[in-house]
């Protein structure tokens, strides 16, 4: 898809007062900045987003940012489409409806879409720093790694418990949304950590099975 026609603007987002005072909230840019309405909300360490395409008029987005961005895709089905997280290949899948996506923070995120259907999703904004998790957890110096267009169960309950509680003024409502995004980190290191070591297990096993796929004096 071309993307010499892209224009830089900001899309514009329903922020509170808070978020104000403290600074313009992480946000996926889109291009043109009018295509996309947002619902919005904040806990400490997560800021939530839902995103709905309001035309079927090609679209590009980006996003790099100190915030871990997880995805939940509920309806996207396009004729075209270009997803990018730096360090992964470039994905032309055209239906991720209900897949997740993570970017860790600092990475570049990137793509270009001509909807079929109006995509939909929920952003979730995570700072690594104050998200509320064990501090034994050392989840701000963990090194996560990208995920494209994957699903995990146990993840997708916990955004839509977390979507559910955007625009509730009640105060144990962001108790309870706090305490979902302290698991919510959990869930996503945990993951990553999983499959990372399912991809050793998986390579050693390929060695293994085939010795002669390690030449003399490979190391790894």
């Amino acid at each position: 898809m071309d993307r010499s026609t892209a224009v830089e603007s900001v899309s514009t987002d329903e922020v509170s007062a808070a978020d104000l005072i403290d600074g313009r909230m992480p946000t996926i840019d889109f291009f043109p900045a009018d295509v996309v309405r947002h619902r919005t909300a904040r806990w400490r360490g997560v800021r939530a987003k839902t995103m709905q395409i309001i035309n079927h008029e090609p679209f590009e987005y980006r996003f790099k940012q100190q915030y871990h961005l997880l995805i939940a895709v509920e309806q996207g089905v396009c004729y075209d489409a270009e997803t990018i997280i730096e360090g992964l290949p470039i994905s032309t899948v055209r239906n991720c409806s209900h897949r997740l996506m993570f970017v860790p923070a600092g990475r570049m995120f990137f793509g270009a879409q001509r909807p079929r259907l109006l995509t939909r999703a929920i952003c979730l904004y995570i700072d690594p720093h104050t998200v509320p998790v064990d501090p034994d957890f050392r989840f701000a110096e963990a090194e996560l790694q990208p995920r494209l267009l994957f699903e995990d169960a146990g993840l997708w309950e916990t955004v839509r418990k977390l979507k559910a509680q955007i625009g509730s003024a009640d105060p144990a409502a962001r108790l309870h949304a706090e305490a979902l995004g302290g698991l919510l980190a959990w869930i996503v290191q945990r993951l990553i950590k999983q499959i990372e070591e399912f991809l050793v297990s998986s390579k050693l096993l390929t060695i293994i099975s085939h010795p002669v796929l390690m030449p003399l004096g490979s190391h790894w």
